[in-house]
């Protein structure tokens, strides 16, 4: 297992077509959860906004667990993936609130 230092270091990281594939299918999955459960989303953007960014402390304080307790809980990385994939999910249902405030067409690709 890595040790801290390993993991604060920076390293280039450039994803493949299948690692964004699955990821975006993660993300867009629990998308469709978080609007099952929560079908009703603020109007107001600063509202909206909060939503993420409470998501995005959830994420932090996981990833700080994942870092100060790597050597005692194995559970914590999977910890902080769940928590990644609700941040994002909330951040693309933010930026859909965008789009459609800023009336964007989104276009249809050909067949």
């Amino acid at each position: 297992m890595k040790n801290k230092q390993e993991l604060m270091k920076r390293t280039e990281l450039i994803s493949t077509e299948k690692e964004r594939q699955g990821v975006i299918k993660w993300v867009l999955e629990e998308l469709s959860t978080a609007e099952g459960k929560f079908p009703k989303w603020p109007i107001d953007v600063v509202h909206a906004a909060s939503i993420v960014a409470e998501e995005q402390g959830e994420m932090q304080q996981a990833a700080l667990e994942y870092l100060w307790f790597l050597d005692k809980d194995n559970d914590l990385l999977d910890n902080l993936l769940i928590e990644a994939t609700h941040t994002a999910a909330m951040a693309v249902r933010f930026l859909i609130q965008l789009w459609r405030l800023c009336d964007i067409e989104i276009e249809e690709e050909e067949a």
